[in-house]
């Protein structure tokens, strides 16, 4: 569960290593409140933990189409707990940014779209 938890983090940290403190809330909720896995779910989140890199795409398409998938719920919980945390505050206050930034944020609408599309490709294989 730790391995898993530092992926998670991971991803929803944009990279940056989880704390230790983090790890320990992520293994908290989960007891406190279990997720069950079908085996189609496991084979699904197995893929993903292996390959990291595949989280976003994945991710993408759970939000779109299966909002309460384990993984997806997964991915939520370790976003609330990181979220609360003073080391991470930065990633989640607002900050002032130039009007260039409109054609940015639609860049990122872009690539959500496209991680989307990937990510049901992805789910249609596992």
């Amino acid at each position: 569960m730790r391995a898993e938890g530092e992926i998670l983090a991971r991803y929803v940290l944009s990279g940056r290593t989880p704390t230790p403190q983090v790890l320990h809330l992520y293994e908290q909720a989960l007891q406190h409140r279990p997720i069950t896995l079908t085996l189609r779910d496991l084979l699904l989140q197995q893929k993903a933990l292996k390959y990291p890199f595949l989280l976003p795409y994945i991710d993408a398409a759970l939000a779109l189409g299966r909002s309460q998938h384990p993984l997806r719920r997964k991915i939520i919980y370790m976003s609330a707990i990181v979220e609360a945390q003073t080391d991470y505050v930065d990633l989640f206050l607002p900050r002032q940014r130039s009007k260039a930034y409109i054609m940015i944020a639609g860049l990122h609408g872009v690539r959500g779209v496209w991680r989307f599309v990937i990510g049901r490709g992805i789910l249609l294989l596992v």
